[in-house]
């Protein structure tokens, strides 16, 4: 075993050498990170190069995916991005197989120099010889010790010299050296390849810039990171409420970030991951000699002509978020009040970390100063300290709390940029009033917030219903009828506070509703009305909603029963030539009903005759027809045969009516159209 690893570690030591001759090692250090609410980040390295250089960066296989999608290399001052080489995903084995030097399968010595067979080699045993391998056997070999004989097997070199082939013992080898160089780099590449499969996870991609003269160089990518987050505080004791907002950042990379530009994005860029640097092994097809082949259609898909793209004008910067700054009380003869009063004012002492800006359709935050981020670590920066409209309100919403409404506020972004969903801390009076959550708020948009129930406002909220027929026309003997459906919720508040409350109600809203009363709504969702009503202090107040829907219905009036003709004409929703026809269909109708109800009686006597007759006629065969009962029972028959003759030209004579009776109403229902 020393012998392999000798072997190992001289090659390895005589034959190192950096991958990229001529380039130097360069440094470029992470300078910015703009994180995103859409879980990625944008990694900027920056910094300079000298001449020919090459850069390092280390990722994780599970970021490779990422960075091989979105880099973007710039060379500032003239220079070129020469490549960039990285391990290659394929399995350790095929990779090892690729090379000359096959390393795969952890071949001994032996099988190792029995692939180098014919290669120029240089060894030290102790005797330095110098040929090309001819071979390398095993052959028994016997020694003897006074009246013992042992066997071994030894395996031998055998090295076409200058002087002539020479058999070499591997145990008398302490140094082998190729002096091919080919097979030098080869062997290296394979070694290289092993020692990288060591950490699997740890992947090295190395970047080349060439050029002359120091130059300034930028290396920027897409990698996944935790959603940046935010967290508000809002006080709502001013006359105009205070917002103020922390934005919640995690390095969650394996690299510290020093003096980092940080910039937060508000937004959800689509971004999605492809396995890029997995290799893909497509099947080939087979394919046929010329002439062989039949040709097949080929169906192309429908182009769109480019549009001529528009002159982009960069956005107008938008107002930064301002810090409100409030002048410091003298500190001597504070009253306790004072203090309890100074200990919820989240004002003072903060100032905004971040400017805010526009970013395309996107809002940015930029902290203000260099960050200092350990890896693994997290921290929090004010992003918004600033002034900001609302109102407060009370919010009742039935399915959310059924008796009374929640207090609210009723939040109008005035200050020039969007704001990130988070949860927010409401302070009101000087304490801690609830927590609410905030969603993703635009410029210029307003957002309900809810944070604790309001108990000093009682709601009561019942519904009813009501269906009734409003419109009935006939065309191409169709009848068709419109019902209208009412729906009516009255809420019923009571407010006991000292102070009037603006109340709003949350009334589900249905598309296939129209709301009728009232006649205006403060605002609507996908799912909700929202109306506001002041209630005065100790007052009472009804508040109704009533919906309606409108449904048409169409019926056959050939199938129609008689009993809905009937109603239909009873309507007092018809006109006078509307009922005319209705009572004339009805009188129609009844007469074809009389004549099938007569069909139907006669055709049950007529099977009933049938199935008496065939019980005379088995009479008749038992007793035989020349007795007395046999002749009865002819004459029974016969009587029998005359009814059933009457009954049957009966039943001729109805179906002919009931044929008649059916066309004629079929021709006056296909001509009617009646308003």
């Amino acid at each position: 075993m020393s012998y392999y690893w000798t072997f190992f570690l001289s090659i390895l030591l005589a034959f190192a050498a950096p991958c990229c001759a001529g380039s130097v090692s360069a440094e470029i250090p992470v300078t910015q990170v703009v994180l995103f609410t859409s879980g990625v980040g944008n990694f900027v390295h920056t910094g300079t190069v000298d001449g020919d250089a090459q850069a390092r960066l280390h990722f994780s296989a599970a970021q490779m995916n990422d960075v091989l999608k979105s880099m973007v290399i710039t060379d500032l001052d003239g220079g070129t991005v020469g490549g960039i080489t990285y391990p290659s995903q394929d399995p350790l084995a095929k990779t090892l197989q690729s090379f000359a030097v096959n390393l795969s399968g952890n071949p001994s010595l032996f099988n190792l120099l029995q692939q180098l067979r014919g290669s120029q080699i240089r060894i030290e045993a102790p005797e330095t010889l110098a040929g090309k391998i001819l071979s390398v056997e095993s052959r028994q070999r016997k020694v003897s010790s006074g009246a013992e004989t042992t066997t071994f097997t030894e395996q031998v070199l055998n090295l076409d010299t200058v002087g002539g082939i020479v058999s070499v013992p591997f145990d008398t080898i302490t140094r082998i050296r190729l002096t091919d160089e080919a097979l030098n780099r080869e062997l290296q590449q394979a070694l290289d390849t092993l020692a990288q499969a060591v950490d699997r996870q740890r992947k090295t991609l190395a970047v080349r810039f060439l050029g002359k003269g120091p130059r300034r160089v930028r290396i920027g990518y897409i990698l996944e990171t935790p959603v940046w987050k935010t967290s508000y505080r809002l006080d709502l004791q001013q006359d105009r409420f205070f917002l103020q907002g922390w934005a919640i950042v995690e390095n969650t990379s394996d690299n510290d970030w020093r003096q980092v530009k940080l910039v937060l994005v508000s937004g959800r860029p689509v971004s999605f991951v492809q396995d890029l640097y997995t290799p893909r092994y497509l099947q080939r097809p087979i394919v046929e000699p010329p002439g062989y082949a039949p040709l097949k259609p080929k169906q192309y898909s429908q182009g769109v002509a480019p549009a001529a793209a528009p002159a982009r004008s960069m956005p107008k910067e938008a107002a930064s978020v301002g810090d409100k700054m409030i002048p410091n009380k003298a500190l001597m003869g504070r009253t306790f009040e004072e203090t309890d009063q100074e200990m919820t004012d989240i004002q003072r002492g903060v100032m905004a970390a971040a400017a805010a800006d526009k970013a395309g359709e996107l809002f940015k935050f930029t902290v203000s100063q260099p960050v200092d981020l350990a890896r693994r670590q997290s921290a929090m920066f004010p992003i918004v300290n600033t002034a900001v409209k609302g109102e407060k309100v009370s919010i009742y919403n039935r399915a959310a709390l059924k008796n009374h409404p929640m207090n609210g506020i009723w939040l109008h972004n005035d200050i020039g940029v969007g704001l990130s969903p988070g949860p927010v801390t409401v302070y009101d009076g000087g304490t801690y009033a609830g927590d609410a959550l905030l969603g993703s708020l635009s410029p210029g948009n307003r957002q309900l917030l809810s944070y604790a129930a309001d108990l000093k406002v009682l709601v009561d909220s019942s519904e009813k219903s009501d269906q009734h027929l409003t419109a009935v026309k006939i065309l191409d003997g169709v009848l068709h009828e419109t019902r209208l459906t009412a729906w009516t919720r009255t809420y019923r508040m009571e407010n006991s506070a000292a102070t009037e409350r603006q109340i709003i109600i949350e009334h589900p809203f249905s598309p296939q509703r129209t709301l009728v009363i009232p006649d205006s709504y403060a605002e609507k969702t996908d799912r909700f009305y929202r109306f506001q009503i002041p209630l005065g202090p100790g007052k009472q107040e009804s508040f109704k909603v009533r919906e309606e829907r409108v449904r048409l219905h169409r019926i056959g009036l050939m199938d129609m029963p008689v009993e809905q003709l009937v109603y239909y004409a009873g309507s007092g929703k018809i006109s006078p030539d509307m009922k005319a026809v209705l009572e004339t269909l009805e009188t129609m109708k009844r007469e074809l009903e009389v004549l099938k109800a007569e069909r139907r009686r006669l055709a049950e006597q007529s099977e009933t005759i049938s199935r008496d007759q065939d019980r005379i006629r088995k009479n008749i065969r038992s007793v035989g027809p020349a007795s007395q009962l046999g002749k009865r029972y002819l004459e029974k028959l016969n009587n029998q045969e005359n009814r059933l003759d009457q009954t049957q030209k009966r039943l001729d004579e109805l179906d002919r009516q009931i044929d008649q009776k059916q066309t004629g109403l079929s021709d006056y229902i296909a001509k009617l159209s009646v308003q």
